[in-house]
């Protein structure tokens, strides 16, 4: 030990720190006395002072005990027992070390105490106050490295010769600490016979106190997570990549911070890879394409200010590792002898989030344009549905072609009312209806539909091909998969599984003929889609009690559903009767005040900011209703404008709602024209196409 203590001045060292003294000489020489002990009572510390990562809001999740936990355990019962000793864990960012730490020390009991140094510095700290740390605390040294490796400066040195000399003179301590493998390398490593020795105390401070952790769980450490049922951990072990669960736990409130604070370069790249995955797009997607599309979400004056290399500067940022090694995006590259494509990819987590919150935010035509010139062929059918439902038929026109699916085109061409330009595209395409071997379930005309079309139907013909084979499971998590997405038909197939498989109570059926009988019982089916929200159930349900004279029943049965949904009875009336009989004009109504738009937004907004996805559901679904107030009110003009929104938004379905208004509005033209064509990016009525 006297041959490392040389390696730096000894009186310099020996001047800093005199362990066991009433006082202690500081880094200039000055004595310091102190009246106090150091540090807090174990039990009054807060985990996340003491810098262990949060999960998100709420307390910490239930901890996964890991193999390293037997070590650390070890060095607390020494410690307890009387005996000095010190304990590092060594591993990546985020991989759970500073939690470990914490849940071996959280019980000591009094007089245990816990310092943790920072100020003035985190080594300077030390250095002050080491000679007053008394018998019974623990020595919290987090990102040891701060304290041990100072480059250009021996204060790393001194720290680490006086926390020696606190382990051989003092008893009993605790001296915990943290190390990324990379420094532990640095400071550990023997140096060749001619190279100097810049490490020489730290490399016999640590070596034998040094425990590593994983970068992943084990498989039974995520079952052990999973079967906790705390949500954020049973997300994160089924969604962490490489069951790198702690990671997952640690980045995903930094990356969300890191979104919402990101710079205006950085925020329109990881948004436009936001839309550009929930309108269907592969993972992988290539700079070009994220760089065509992020113009669209700068403001003018974001542009004018950018730099001539903004976009490789932004993207760069983009992929840098923060909190938990994870990063906005990440850079994929292919493996040698592989096809896949290089690019980025989205972070899970991000991607999760963004399909909730941005569910009622429109997508910017540079978007679009982007996609239909550098998007894969095998994206484009999925696209081409993703436009569709917005209401962008020309846009999804030019998907189906390049996807060389003219049978779609015809199928949009009925939809929109336009018969004879059907016809003409049949005999011009020589197209062919697949529709009966989707019937027959035919294995390539399934799929080929499934990836063109998010319908019920295609969802249907895939589950129960699951079904027959034996795979329920297979069929459920693949509906639960697509629900995800926001894909509400899915939502209600997976719960009405559910109760065919006996996992779901069914609601109390309603005796109503509907030919909506998949997968059992039919009026099982209705109620159990009308109590999940699928209007078309609701007013099946609806209107069956009308024609039996059951208004009184209908109004209690809809004011329970109202109330789920956040609207008023009235309101949801209003719903079920859509537009109206022919000619009737509804009885303007003055909305309430929590249902003007300015409210229902900014509810929807705040919801969003605060990561409160129930918050935002209950918004969202006020927002959809939002609409048919304003018609009630008789603001025809803004409720024509929501309903437009509404559409670009993936409720395609409300074309003919705002075909509806423009009608009441004397703007028969127009109404004809947007059922005709649809919409055109920016909510503008699309012209004539092909």
């Amino acid at each position: 030990m006297e041959e490392v203590n040389n390696s730096v001045a000894g009186s310099e060292i020996g001047a800093v720190v005199q362990v066991g003294h009433a006082t202690t000489v500081n880094v200039h020489g000055s004595a310091t006395p102190r009246t106090s002990p150091l540090g807090r009572p174990v039990a009054t510390c807060s985990p996340l002072d003491l810098e262990v990562h949060s999960a998100g809001d709420g307390p910490l999740p239930p901890y996964i005990r890991r193999s390293h936990d037997a070590v650390l355990d070890s060095a607390v019962r020494a410690a307890f027992a009387g005996t000095s000793a010190m304990s590092v864990l060594v591993g990546g960012s985020s991989t759970g070390k500073t939690r470990a730490c914490w849940e071996a020390v959280r019980t000591l009991p009094a007089p245990w105490r816990l310092w943790h140094p920072i100020s003035p510095g985190r080594p300077q700290a030390v250095l002050a106050d080491l000679g007053h740390l008394q018998p019974h605390t623990v020595l919290w040294l987090n990102e040891s490295h701060h304290y041990l490796l100072t480059p250009g400066s021996v204060l790393g040195e001194q720290v680490a010769a006086g926390l020696r000399e606190l382990l051989r003179s003092a008893s009993p301590v605790l001296v915990l600490g943290t190390l990324w493998p990379e420094y532990w390398q640095t400071l550990t490593r023997e140096p060749g016979p001619a190279e100097p020795d810049p490490h020489a105390q730290a490399r016999a401070l640590l070596v034998g106190t040094g425990t590593r952790v994983a970068d992943e769980f084990t498989a039974a450490d995520v079952a052990a997570a999973a079967a906790t049922a705390e949500p954020r951990l049973v997300e994160a072990a089924a969604r962490a990549r490489d069951r790198q669960v702690t990671q997952y736990l640690a980045g995903a409130p930094a990356l969300l911070e890191r979104f919402r604070t990101a710079p205006p370069a950085e925020e329109a790249i990881i948004t436009a890879a936001m839309d550009i995955r929930r309108l269907g797009h592969g993972l992988v997607m290539s700079a070009d394409l994220l760089k065509d599309a992020a113009p669209g979400y700068l403001t003018d004056s974001q542009w004018n200010k950018l730099g001539d290399n903004w976009f490789a500067d932004a993207l760069a940022a983009c992929v840098h590792p923060g909190p938990g090694g994870s990063s906005p995006l990440a850079h994929v590259r292919p493996r040698p002898g592989r096809t896949t494509a290089e690019g980025y990819q989205l972070e899970d987590y991000l991607e999760q989030r963004s399909r909730l919150t941005r569910s009622a935010t429109t997508v910017p035509a540079t978007t679009w344009s982007a996609l239909l010139s550098r998007s894969a062929p095998e994206d484009h059918l999925v696209l081409a549905t993703a436009a569709r439902v917005r209401g962008l038929y020309r846009i999804a026109h030019h998907f189906y072609l390049k996807a060389n699916a003219p049978r779609y085109v015809y199928d949009m061409l009925i939809t929109c009312g336009r018969g004879e330009d059907a016809a003409a595209w049949a005999r011009r395409t020589g197209g062919h209806d697949v529709r009966p071997r989707l019937a027959a379930g035919d294995p390539a005309a399934v799929e080929t539909f499934q990836q063109a079309a998010a319908s019920a139907f295609a969802l249907r013909i895939r589950a129960e091909q699951l079904l027959r084979g034996g795979r329920a499971d297979e069929a459920l998590r693949a509906l639960d998969h697509r629900a995800e997405t926001g894909d509400r038909t899915a939502r209600v197939m997976a719960e009405l599984l559910r109760i065919k498989l006996g996992s779901r109570t069914p609601p109390e059926p309603v005796q109503v003929p509907t030919e909506l009988d998949w997968m059992g019982d039919p009026d099982v089916v209705v109620r159990a889609a009308a109590e999940l929200g699928d209007w078309s159930a609701v007013r099946k349900i609806a209107g069956t009690m009308l024609a039996e004279g059951e208004r009184d029943h209908l109004i209690t049965w809809l004011r329970g559903i109202a109330i789920r949904q956040s609207m008023t009875p009235e309101n949801l009336l209003f719903v079920l009767r859509g537009d109206g009989p022919p000619g009737e004009t509804p009885t303007p109504r003055p909305p309430e005040p929590d249902w003007e738009p300015d409210t229902v937004f900014s509810r929807l907004v705040r919801a969003s900011q605060n990561n409160d996805e129930y918050e935002y559901g209950e918004a969202f679904a006020r927002l959809r209703a939002l609409p048919f107030a304003l018609q009630q009110a008789g603001r025809l003009d803004e409720a024509l404008e929501w309903h437009v929104l509404l559409i670009e938004t993936g409720n395609g379905n409300r074309i003919r709602a705002a075909e509806g208004v423009l009608r009441l509005l004397g703007r028969p033209e127009e109404a004809d024209r947007l059922k005709a064509f649809g919409l055109d990016p920016g909510g503008r009525f699309a012209g004539p196409w092909p």
